[in-house]
């Protein structure tokens, strides 16, 4: 019995030195992704031209907003001496404002997203052909996105070096 518990804590033992070894001889980096795609020129670039291509269209909205505002207000402000069908007819007015205005928000942020996701996609694979370059000049074994573990030393963080490829 004290035979069998020897040789395990011999086995134990011996795979821990083991697996300490092979640790030691892994070289794994960590990127923050998030932090390049907020410091990185090339995003800013993307945002500013996505910001010029939807402005007018954003500009509409807030014009449609304002005019829905503004026949809400003078409805409730002449509701007392409105006739009923004048009434209806100013009610239809702001609910089909309304719904219209609804769709160009909905129409807005679904061409905006797709605009963006198409934009990023390339970006993306820019940014991992450089994530791949810094990670093979610099012999790591394994690059982590920062977000993917809980904690990691600042001395395997590779961002400056990715950003400063990625530029």
């Amino acid at each position: 019995m004290r035979k069998q518990i020897s040789i395990i804590v011999s086995g134990f033992a011996l795979l821990m030195a083991a697996s300490v070894a092979v640790a030691e001889a892994v070289k794994i980096g960590v990127v923050d992704v998030q932090a390049i795609v907020q410091q990185s020129e090339k995003a800013k670039v993307i945002r500013d031209k996505l910001k010029a291509q939807f402005k007018s269209r954003e500009q509409e909205i807030m014009a449609a907003e304002k005019k829905f505002q503004d026949d809400v207000a003078k409805l409730k402000r002449n509701d007392s001496v409105m006739s009923q069908p004048e009434k209806t007819k100013m009610e239809q007015m702001a609910y089909d404002e309304k719904r219209n205005l609804q769709r160009l928000e909905e129409d807005y942020q679904q061409d905006l997203n797709f605009a963006q996701n198409k934009a990023m996609e390339s970006f993306f694979a820019e940014l991992k052909k450089s994530i791949d370059k810094v990670a093979k000049d610099g012999n790591y074994d394994l690059v982590l996105q920062r977000g993917a573990v809980p904690y990691a030393n600042p001395r395997i963080d590779i961002t400056a070096q990715v950003l400063k490829d990625f530029s």
